[in-house]
C-alpha cells in the first residue's frame, strides 16, 4: 500500500526549466584582476569541475525553485510543492523513492520564508508499528537529516544534486529503513531570501518546519517519534535544535546526533591560525556575519584575499571552489589582524546569539561525533562545547575519532550512530543521565594473541565519566 501511494506521486513529476544556478565561469582578466593566478585559476576550475557532480549547480531547477503564488497566504509548515525525483539504482539505494518539496518557514528575523528540501524513503512498508493508531499500522521511522555546508548561494541547494551525488551522508538512514526528510535551508535552492550561513537559530527553524511538512504530506507513514541527526553545519543545527522551543515538550523527539559539529565561532576562528585550511572558510563567515548583521561589513580578510574572495560572489560559487580560494596562501596573507579585531566583538556576540551549548536544555539526549584530525571544526572546540552542555545538565555522549578528518569521520563512525538511532527508537534509556567521553579506537592486531593463549583482546576504548560538573572522572578501559 504504501509503495503504491508512493509511485503513484511519482507519475506526478513534470519535467521543469533547468540550467546553471551557480559556479560560472569567469574570464581569465577577470581572475587576474582580484590576485587570482594560473595556480589559483586552475584549482578553482578544478574544484568547480569537482563540484558540479555534487551540488548539481550546471543543471538547475528554476521552475520548481521559484517561489510559488500560493506562498503569501502560508504558515510556517504548510507545504507549496511536491515533485517526484526520477533516479537510477546508481544513484540511490535500490528501491529508494525520493521527492523534493517547497515550504514556508521562518527566516532569521522571524518573517516568513520559503525553503526546499527532499523527502526520501526506503523501499518495503514500514519497519515499525505506529503507536498512535488503532491497528497494525507499520510506518517508517523519521530521521530529519541537516546537511553540511554547500554553499551561501540559491544554486548551492543539496537538493538540487540529490540524484547526483548529495547522497553519501544520508544514504545509510535509508538503507537501515529509515525516512529521511532534509531541508536545504532558507535561501539555497529558492531565492525569496539570504542563505543566514551558520545562523544556527535559522536552521534549526527549518529542520523542524521541514519534519511538520513531511507530515502534512506523508503523516500516514511517518512514525510520531523521530530524531535529527547533521553533519558540519547541520551538526550544530541539530544541536541548536535540540535545545530550542520546538522540541522542549516534545514527547515523541528522541534525540540528536551531532556530527563534527559547527559550535563555537569565535573558537573556530581562533583555532584557523594553526591551519590555513579552515581559514578559506573565511569568505563564508564574512557573507554570513553580513547577512545577520545588517550595515555590517567584515574585515578580518586581508585586503589580498578579500579582493580574491569577491569571485565567490561573481561566480556565485558554492563552498568548494569558495575554499579553495585560500589555496597556495599563508595564514598571515589571509588575514588581518586589525581586521580582526575589528570583527571580534561582532563574531562574540553572534555567537552568543547562534551558537548551541550555551547553556540551554534538551529534553533528549546528544550524540556527538568528532574526528580528532578535522581541519575543518578543531576537535578541541567540539570538546569545549560538549563540557558546557554537560554542566547545563544535559545528557551528551561524545565519541572521538583519532585519525579521522571531518569528511571521513562519518563512515568511519557509522556503525555508532546508526546503532545508537536504532537504540533510540527502539525504547533504549540510559540508566545514568551522567556526560560521557570515548576515544574509539581502531582495531589494531597488534592487541591479538595466538590461540595458545586463553583469549584475544579487542581493540581499547579511552572512557571518561564527565558528571555534569563537566570535568573529566575517572578513565578505564573496556
Amino acid at each position: 500500500m504504501v509503495l503504491t501511494i508512493l509511485f503513484g506521486l511519482a507519475l506526478l513529476a513534470r519535467v521543469g526549466l533547468a540550467g546553471q544556478a551557480a559556479d560560472y565561469n569567469i574570464s581569465k582578466q577577470e581572475f587576474e584582476s582580484h590576485n587570482c593566478d594560473e595556480a589559483c585559476q586552475s584549482t578553482i576550475a578544478e574544484a568547480i569541475a569537482n563540484e558540479v557532480d555534487v551540488i548539481g549547480a550546471d543543471n538547475f531547477d528554476y521552475d520548481f525553485y521559484a517561489t510559488p503564488s500560493n506562498f503569501s497566504g502560508s504558515e510556517p509548515g504548510d507545504v507549496l510543492k511536491l515533485k517526484a525525483v526520477q533516479a537510477t539504482a546508481g544513484d540511490y539505494k535500490t528501491g529508494t523513492r525520493a521527492f523534493i518539496f517547497m515550504y514556508t518557514t521562518l527566516d532569521l528575523d522571524g518573517s516568513k520564508v520559503p525553503a526546499t528540501g527532499f523527502i526520501a524513503f526506503p523501499s518495503g512498508a514500514g519497519l515499525m508499528q505506529s503507536r498512535n493508531r488503532k491497528g497494525s499500522c507499520d510506518v517508517f521511522p523519521l530521521v530529519a537529516f541537516a546537511h553540511g555546508t554547500t554553499g551561501v548561494f540559491a544554486g548551492c541547494a543539496p537538493s538540487n544534486g540529490l540524484v547526483q551525488g548529495h547522497a553519501d551522508a544520508w544514504q545509510p538512514l535509508i538503507a537501515r529503513g529509515y525516512a529521511v526528510v532534509a531541508t536545504d535551508y532558507a535561501g539555497l535552492g529558492n531565492n525569496q531570501t539570504t542563505h543566514k550561513y551558520l545562523s544556527l537559530t535559522a536552521q534549526a527553524t527549518d529542520v523542524y518546519y521541514s519534519v511538520v511538512a513531511a507530515r502534512r504530506l506523508f503523516g500516514h507513514v511517518l512514525s510520531r517519534q523521530w530524531i535529527s541527526a547533521g553533519h558540519s553545519q547541520g551538526g550544530g543545527t541539530v544541536w541548536k535544535l535540540a535545545e530550542s522551543d520546538y522540541v522542549r515538550n516534545d514527547e515523541c523527539y528522541l534525540g540528536t546526533v551531532a556530527m563534527a559539529p559547527a559550535t563555537y565561532f569565535a573558537e573556530m576562528l581562533a583555532a584557523a591560525e594553526d591551519n590555513a585550511d579552515s581559514a578559506g572558510y573565511l569568505p563564508l563567515i564574512s557573507i554570513a556575519l553580513s547577512r545577520a548583521f545588517a550595515g555590517f561589513t567584515p574585515e578580518t580578510m586581508s585586503a589580498l584575499f578579500a579582493k580574491r574572495a569577491e569571485l565567490a560572489t561573481q561566480g556565485q560559487y558554492c563552498v568548494v571552489p569558495m575554499v579553495s580560494l585560500a589555496r597556495g596562501l599563508q595564514y598571515s596573507q589571509l588575514v588581518s589582524k586589525e581586521g580582526l579585531a575589528h570583527d571580534a566583538p561582532q563574531i562574540e556576540k553572534w555567537q552568543a546569539e547562534q551558537s548551541p551549548a550555551l547553556g540551554a536544555r534538551s529534553p533528549a539526549p546528544i550524540l556527538v561525533i568528532q574526528g580528532l584530525n578535522d581541519t575543518t571544526v578543531a576537535p578541541k572546540v567540539t570538546v569545549h562545547a560538549t563540557r558546557e552542555s554537560c554542566k547545563a545538565g544535559n545528557t551528551v555522549r561524545l565519541s572521538l575519532y583519532p585519525g579521522m578528518e571531518h569528511e571521513s569521520v562519518l563512515p568511519a563512525s557509522e556503525p555508532e550512530w546508526l546503532t545508537w538511532i536504532d537504540w533510540r527508537f527502539g525504547g533504549g534509556q540510559y540508566s545514568s543521565s551522567e556526560c560521557v567521553e570515548e576515544v574509539r579506537k581502531p582495531y589494531s592486531c597488534k592487541d591479538c594473541k595466538t590461540n595458545h593463549e586463553k583469549r584475544a583482546t579487542a581493540a581499547s576504548k579511552e572512557t571518561q565519566h564527565l558528571g555534569h560538573s563537566g570535568k573529566p572522572g575517572r578513565v578505564y578501559l573496556v
